[in-house]
């Protein structure tokens, strides 16, 4: 199972990865979410939100942190993002991570 994340738990003070608390309920175009965050178009980054306040974001709408780590995470050697930074940078910065940037 995935690893919950204390503090985190339900969809109530839902926020973004830049810390930006999430409407509780929002729709865009034909895509509504009445959850905080949803992933109602199936975007490939997860889950996303209307923001509560766009100058804290630099936008009306952005992806909120995970919830919980999925328990299938596993680092794959060799791996580099396009900035060049792999695992151990990752890992270090708790990138990816609830608590991370």
């Amino acid at each position: 199972g995935a690893m919950s994340v204390p503090g985190l738990g339900g969809q109530a003070g839902r926020t973004t990865w830049s810390g930006c608390e999430c409407k509780t309920s929002w729709a865009k175009e034909q895509l509504t979410c009445n959850s905080s965050c949803c992933n109602p178009d199936n975007k490939t980054l997860g889950e996303w939100c209307k923001v509560l306040n766009a100058t804290c974001e630099g936008s009306e709408w952005g992806y909120c942190r995970p919830t919980e780590i999925p328990a299938d995470c596993r680092d794959s050697a060799g791996w580099l993002d396009r900035e060049g930074e792999g695992c151990a940078a990752y890992g270090s910065q708790r990138y990816c991570t609830p608590q991370g940037g």
